[in-house]
């Protein structure tokens, strides 16, 4: 039985998948070898309806114990080799043995990569690709909300998945890095207590949903601690967050495109929250 487990398990993945003769030549070849030898007994087994003609089929036994033994030899080397590409670039984890193994297999294969971002993203459903330059632009959320990159991914000098994916990782965080300071300053020009909505609406437009949220945040915080480090009481800065909930309680009343609208009920909610 432990044979045949093992067997039902890697007969999908060497043969659900050519690139996995790429991947791993030596093992592809001995699963073939010992998949042509299991197949042959369990078809005498199909011809031989009587439990004692299987017993005493000779050299059966030794037969299945080289196959358990040559079996788990490849899945300890199937382990040894996913381990290693989860362990040089650890978001692997957060995807299967066999679409890690695709992924593997079809790293020239852009597109085919594209489906498993967001198991590894939780925020990226797509990037943006230009096919002739070989270059990674942007990034695309569920939500149909676009990034773009600061540099450029360039797959020309990072052909590897293993590298581009890490390069993208990084890039991302530093244009996330850059969005929240460009936010910040964008932020403190607003006079709270004449605030309109146009200007508002601006800020919400021109950053991401996370940038935004974020530097909500930080404003709170940093007026709340330059307040009291000063012993001053919190007044002005509680007017700014009514000013602003007045501002987004009428702006949710009216026609907003769903992107702005999911950024305005952020703020609200977090808003919100600080006087609960």
């Amino acid at each position: 039985m432990d044979v045949q487990r093992r067997w039902v398990n890697f007969e999908g993945l060497f043969s659900g998948s050519s690139d996995i003769a790429t991947l791993l030549p030596t093992e592809s070849n001995e699963f073939a070898s010992a998949s042509t030898k299991f197949l042959a007994v369990m078809r005498n087994v199909a011809g031989s309806p009587r439990i004692l003609d299987v017993v005493q089929m000779q050299g059966a036994q030794d037969l299945l114990d080289g196959l358990a033994e040559t079996l788990a030899k490849i899945q300890n080397a199937l382990g040894d080799y996913l381990e290693k590409e989860r362990s040089s670039f650890p978001r692997f984890y957060f995807v299967g043995d066999e679409d890690l193994l695709e992924i593997m297999g079809g790293s020239k294969d852009i597109f085919r990569i594209m489906k498993h971002l967001k198991k590894m993203f939780a925020g990226i459903m797509a990037i943006e690709y230009n096919e002739k330059t070989k270059l990674i632009t942007g990034m695309v959320s569920r939500e149909g909300e676009h990034v773009e990159l600061n540099t450029p991914v360039d797959l020309n000098k990072t052909p590897r998945v293993n590298a581009w994916l890490q390069k993208l990782e990084s890039e991302m965080r530093k244009t996330l890095a850059k969005l929240l300071a460009k936010s910040l300053e964008h932020f403190d020009k607003f006079d709270f207590q004449k605030i309109d909505m146009d200007s508002y609406m601006g800020w919400l437009d021109s950053y991401p949903a996370q940038i935004i949220g974020i530097t909500a945040d930080i404003w709170w915080s940093h007026s709340c601690e330059k307040r009291l480090a000063q012993s001053q009481q919190l007044n002005d800065v509680l007017s700014a967050v009514e000013k602003t909930l007045e501002l987004l309680s009428d702006s949710v009343l009216r026609d907003q495109p769903s992107l702005r609208r999911k950024k305005i009920e952020t703020i609200v909610s977090f808003l919100l929250n600080i006087f609960l």
